[in-house]
């Protein structure tokens, strides 16, 4: 039988041992609810969704099923199913799943989700580009200390300003003719619809994490937002010269200045997908790896992570800093400042900026810089 139900919930049988053929360790598994269930909240089928998988995890014989997480797509909820068993044991798991569903008035089909054809990430994975990082200003302050402190993860940052943003950044991305790859959570697709504005903002604010891809053979425009309000922004076009890539990304920044505690340009290997990849920054970081950016949120409107050729400063910044004879520095509004080297051609022009350039910088920057030292201070 090519297709199996669950009181209303109709499971792709067939369907999903085929794709386990294919790959027998995970799956993720895609819940269509039916028309009227499409027009109710996405936020009402995630909790539902959530639900039939805490219900399916514990009620089948442990270790041999196991669904992780429950991530939203623009077709409905998508279930990680990141331990499979037996056939048997499969089915067990699948008809618990989808009776809690059924129990909490639901009902719609349980298939393979569709899988992304765009291989965006491969084209231009030997070469170095400049990513714009950007942190929000938030509504909410994480504390000091570590993520288990904080709570679960979040996007952070008001509506109108979130809404904004999503709808810059898929204009700003935007390629004619390109493939659009449209993250949500863990879960990718390529998207097929008019505008994913909708979608980056449903998922920034419901799961802290959304991404949109556009991609032609030739160029790639990407843009990413993680939790505590951190956005990324990459292009790799063979059309265009440095300068051109690097004033795309200057106005990325720009748009937004008022609403940012710190922002800049960084050379990164492509992709840069977050800002995790300052990991594998180019230079490495001075003075703290990523992971001391990362639960140090709450410094960065006054400290800066490095000397970048191209960043938006607080007055705070400024404050711990001396006079900056080689930097141009202009206001903006809601006390930033645009600080750009006088020369971009050292930071920019070539795979890697220049070595000599970044010492002289970081000297210019060194007592705003953020240290081990300066974060117990702070702490």
């Amino acid at each position: 039988m090519a297709e199996g139900s669950r009181a209303g919930v109709v499971v792709d049988v067939v369907g999903i041992d085929r794709r386990l053929e294919a790959n027998a360790d995970a799956l993720e598994l895609l819940f269509r609810g039916t028309r009227e269930g499409r027009e109710r909240p996405l936020a009402d089928a995630m909790a539902a969704a959530r639900a039939a998988m805490a219900y399916a995890n514990d009620a089948v014989v442990p270790d041999t099923v196991w669904a992780e997480s429950i991530e939203p797509s623009p077709e409905g909820p998508v279930v990680f199913w990141d331990l499979t068993g037996t056939p048997e044991q499969n089915r067990s798991w699948l008809t618990a799943f989808t009776d809690e569903l059924v129990r909490g008035g639901w009902s719609g089909t349980l298939a393979p989700a569709p899988r992304a054809h765009s291989d965006w990430v491969y084209y231009f994975d030997a070469t170095t580009r400049p990513a714009a990082y950007l942190a929000f200003r938030m509504n909410e302050e994480p504390p000091p200390g570590t993520v288990g402190r904080w709570g679960p993860p979040r996007w952070a940052v008001d509506t109108e300003t979130t809404t904004a943003l999503c709808r810059y950044l898929v204009d700003w991305a935007g390629l004619p003719g390109s493939t659009v790859h449209l993250t949500m959570g863990r879960h990718g697709m390529d998207f097929t619809g008019q505008d994913p504005t909708e979608h980056l903002v449903w998922a920034a604010e419901h799961d802290h994490t959304a991404r949109v891809d556009y991609s032609t053979p030739t160029a790639i425009r990407n843009a990413g937002l993680g939790a505590w309000g951190k956005v990324t922004a990459q292009i790799s076009d063979h059309g265009q010269d440095w300068r051109a890539r690097v004033e795309h990304l200057r106005a990325l920044l720009l748009q937004f200045a008022d609403r940012l505690d710190i922002a800049f340009l960084r050379t990164g290997r492509y992709p840069v997908t977050s800002w995790i990849d300052l990991s594998a920054a180019i230079p490495p970081l001075p003075h703290v790896n990523e992971a001391k950016v990362r639960l140090n949120r709450h410094l960065l409107d006054r400290y800066l992570i490095d000397a970048h050729g191209i960043q938006i400063m607080t007055t705070a910044h400024l404050n711990r800093l001396g006079p900056l004879p080689h930097w141009d520095v202009q206001p903006l509004a809601a006390g930033q400042y645009l600080v750009q080297a006088r020369d971009l051609e050292p930071w920019f022009a070539n795979n890697e900026p220049d070595p000599q350039v970044i010492a002289a910088a970081r000297t210019d920057f060194t007592n705003a810089l953020l240290t081990p030292e300066k974060i117990k201070t702070e702490t």
